[in-house]
């Protein structure tokens, strides 16, 4: 966990999180919320966007999205051969071996997962904290 925490990854997600909170606040800001309905909006969709990403990244780390890449490779080899869109050690080689390929160079979506994750637990207790305030 603390690997994760002190991750490249998890450290920009959390700076694009912030600046996205940051941003949706400015732009809520003439609407006359509360502040706590205000910080809570603002958490709410940049957890989302970056956990959004980070489900995204999981997809594709599973191969979810293999098939296009690999569909649009093999269309490439049969339709302009001369442009050499795939190296010569990769023109023969299956759908299987094209996963594989792909699976030995993918990266943990971890840390990204984590950012958006704390920002949604952070946002639910802002909502927790205006629906006490608004209910006096």
């Amino acid at each position: 966990m603390i690997k994760i925490l002190k991750s490249k990854s998890f450290l920009i997600s959390m700076i694009i999180a912030t600046v996205i909170a940051v941003g949706v606040s400015i732009l809520n800001h003439t609407q006359g919320k509360s502040f706590s309905e205000l910080l809570c909006n603002a958490c709410f969709v940049a957890g989302m966007l970056v956990g959004g990403f980070g489900c995204l990244m999981l997809a594709g780390n599973e191969g979810v999205f293999d098939i296009f890449g690999y569909g649009i490779s093999f269309m490439a080899k049969i339709h302009w051969p001369g442009l050499g869109a795939l190296s010569p050690e990769h023109r023969g080689e299956s759908y299987a071996d094209y996963k594989e390929r792909k699976r030995t160079k993918r990266k943990s979506p971890a840390g990204i997962l984590l950012a958006g994750g704390i920002y949604l637990v952070l946002a639910a207790v802002l909502l927790g904290i205006y629906l006490i305030q608004s209910s006096r």
